[in-house]
């Protein structure tokens, strides 16, 4: 006969890991760590200071200086304030020719706002700028760490910490993007901040249905939608996978998550908006700016093929632009003509370039690459059918659908959902150690493991 325990003060009870929420300690601990490092290891190898280097980066810029000086959503290449930077770092050889203000629908609004206000406010002082951009990069990993923690919290506070060091270790030692894009003054960093904070809104909604979560999911969306103008493009895939997905793993009704699916969505385009409008007023209306049908013959010509559609900027006509909107206006239009010319002709090869591109941006394009991805195929599995499982993938097949009817930059169209990415291979890795923890354990006390222990110790 059993004896009881002598012992009579038993631990509580663990509440369901889908409703613990991971304490703010950790998160904070997270975003600290990941900022100190990436901050330190852009200052250590020379990046934290000086200028944008990328081409990208330097039209942000100038868009900027045009808002700060009063010549409204504009490039200002002949304003002292925005040359005077490259020359005295010396990179004279990445300023354009100068020239008149010149309006532009060419990037989207957000990072030229911030640098228009940096502009006026502290000056050029870039270091600020890439502690700025280090800190979203690191908010978006420690956002990711909530819904980590909350699929795998249990007891043991133990198990809490073991999950933010191993994303800690996944996002800034493993994956070279996480500290590549954390320094570049480009959209990357904002993207990530604000998909990751969507994603962790759209978990809590998947459980709750709440009206107020809803509001935020768009809210979130909409503001990386108004830093990378693609992500407007995900809206229609999120919601019709999110809908699908979350019917098929609960009791929710299709009905009843295509309105909740509405809501986001609505808000996100509500945001947005303002820049649609504004575009919509300019000569050849251009919605979503002129980047995309500027771009596109670098995703649908017979350069394209050669390259299976990943891009380069001399696949495209007239990727030397002359000044003013007006020239910018017609060689967006001509350039849309050539590609949806070219498809028209090639539907073939314009149908074998989707997955070809959507390969290529997968990648590998590092060596861990491959245990990332293999990881959290292991994270969905073990974490199936909680939302934490599903719903931060939705993004990445978002990006992937849109590289598909776009182009491709070999792996940098995924670098806004690389927090998510980590979090999934997190779950993946927590599961491979307390899998092995859990067999040594057992084998020391010469037991059978149980076949239908969760990926958090506990019973399903």
């Amino acid at each position: 006969m059993t004896q009881p325990p002598t012992n009579s003060t038993t631990a509580p009870a663990a509440s369901p890991p889908s409703t613990q929420k991971p304490r703010c300690r950790e998160t904070l601990a997270v975003f600290t760590i990941c900022w100190v490092a990436l901050a330190g290891h852009a200052a250590v190898t020379g990046r934290l200071a000086g200028p944008p280097r990328n081409p990208d980066g330097v039209s942000y810029h100038a868009i900027g200086i045009g808002l700060a000086e009063g010549h409204g959503y504009a490039t200002a290449h002949a304003s002292p304030r925005f040359r005077q930077p490259y020359e005295a770092a010396g990179q004279s050889d990445a300023l354009p020719p100068p020239g008149e203000p010149s309006t532009t629908a060419l990037r989207p609004p957000l990072l030229p706002t911030v640098h228009a206000v940096a502009a006026r406010t502290v000056g050029p002082r870039f270091w600020l700028l890439r502690l700025l951009t280090t800190a979203c990069v690191a908010a978006a990993t420690a956002i990711t760490f909530r819904w980590v923690a909350t699929a795998v919290l249990c007891t043991r506070n133990g198990d809490v910490r073991l999950a933010a060091g191993l994303l800690i270790a996944l996002a800034v030692v493993v994956d070279y993007r996480t500290r590549e894009m954390s320094r570049t003054l480009l959209t990357e960093p904002l993207a990530a901040l604000f998909v990751a904070a969507a994603v962790d809104r759209l978990i809590v909604l998947t459980r709750t249905n709440r009206l107020r979560d809803g509001l935020w999911v768009g809210v979130w969306l909409g503001l990386a939608a108004l830093t990378r103008t693609a992500i407007v493009l995900w809206l229609p895939v999120l919601a019709a996978t999110w809908c699908i997905v979350r019917w098929t793993t609960s009791d929710q009704t299709l009905a009843g998550s295509a309105r909740a699916a509405a809501v986001w969505t609505g808000v996100a385009l509500l945001i947005v908006s303002p820049w649609i409008v504004r575009n919509a007023r300019l000569p050849g209306r251009h919605l979503l700016g002129t980047q995309g049908s500027l771009e596109l013959p670098a995703g649908f010509s017979d350069a394209a093929w050669d390259r299976r559609g990943i891009w380069d900027i001399e696949s495209r006509p007239g990727f030397e632009l002359a000044e003013g909107f007006a020239a910018e206006s017609q060689q967006a239009t001509s350039n849309r003509r050539i590609a949806l010319d070219w498809i028209q002709h090639h539907p073939e090869k314009a149908a074998v370039l989707f997955p070809l591109k959507v390969l290529r941006e997968l990648g590998p394009h590092a060596h861990g690459d491959v245990a990332l991805w293999i990881l959290a195929a292991l994270g969905i599995a073990a974490s199936w059918p909680r939302a934490a499982a599903w719903v931060p993938l939705l993004p990445v097949v978002a990006t992937l659908v849109v590289v598909g009817v776009t182009w491709s930059v070999a792996g940098r169209f995924l670098w806004p959902v690389a927090p998510l990415m980590h979090g999934l291979a997190t779950l993946g890795l927590f599961h491979a150690v307390v899998s092995i923890r859990r067999n040594r354990t057992v084998t020391a006390a010469g037991a059978t493991p149980p076949a239908n222990a969760s990926l958090d110790g506990s019973r399903d």
